[in-house]
């Protein structure tokens, strides 16, 4: 690419600086104003060398040599592309080991603005790759283990400040005692007292502890006097 560069530069049609071995916008650009000088026309302008204008250019300086053919044109999936370009596609997609899709072809003259040319008189084509299906969703994805709800709803409930529900480690307390205001109760309830153990005495008497008989001068004090 140089020695093109250069042959441009002493042209007068390409500035020193941009004599860096890069095909840029900038050497395209002298290329074709270099083509129209010949005399060339339409697609032949568009500064990309061909066999006619680069051997020209090269004159004194260098020889064009392994000279590639584009081979005829051709129809492929709608679009035309020359020989040498399928056969290109078919390598490259040999080597990738995946299908491509053509999207342009080689000779589409002013069918994409933003092409630049590039597309106007074969060489370039534009592919992209297929669209691999969509991934199903996965199972982690979409939903949790029935046992992990179980113990998380478990685990809620029993931690609720609201829930009705009593830790299986805390005893149920015993029911208050309660005192009964009616004295047949109360009497009912003493009476069902336990007795003290054997051997021990009580200060109080027992509920069953029968009232000692009423001394014999006590009954004849109580009959009634006799008349005088």
């Amino acid at each position: 690419m140089l020695l093109v560069e250069r042959a441009l530069r002493d042209r007068r049609l390409l500035d020193a600086k941009w004599v860096d071995g890069y095909f840029g916008t900038t050497t395209v650009a002298a290329y074709a104003k270099y083509q129209k000088s010949l005399g060339l026309t339409g697609l032949d302008t568009n500064g990309l060398p061909g066999k006619t204008s680069l051997t020209r250019l090269g004159a004194g300086r260098f020889k064009v040599t392994n000279v590639i053919d584009p081979g005829t044109r051709v129809s492929t999936g709608g679009f035309v592309i020359n020989t040498r370009t399928r056969s290109m596609l078919a390598e490259a997609k040999r080597l990738l080991g995946r299908d491509l899709t053509l999207d342009q072809g080689s000779y589409n003259p002013g069918g994409d603005p933003t092409s630049a040319g590039t597309h106007d008189g074969g060489g370039v084509v534009d592919v992209s790759p297929p669209h691999p299906p969509p991934r199903p969703p996965t199972a982690t994805a979409s939903a949790r283990p029935a046992s992990s709800a179980t113990t998380s709803t478990a685990t809620t409930k029993d931690r609720s400040p609201t829930s009705p529900d009593r830790s299986p480690t805390t005893p149920p307390s015993s029911p208050p005692a309660t005192t009964s205001r009616d004295p047949a109760t109360a009497r009912a309830n003493a009476s069902r007292t336990p007795p003290p153990p054997s051997g021990t005495r009580s200060s109080k008497p027992s509920a069953s502890t029968t009232t000692p008989a009423t001394p014999a001068h006590t009954r004849t004090s109580a009959q009634a006097p006799k008349a005088t």
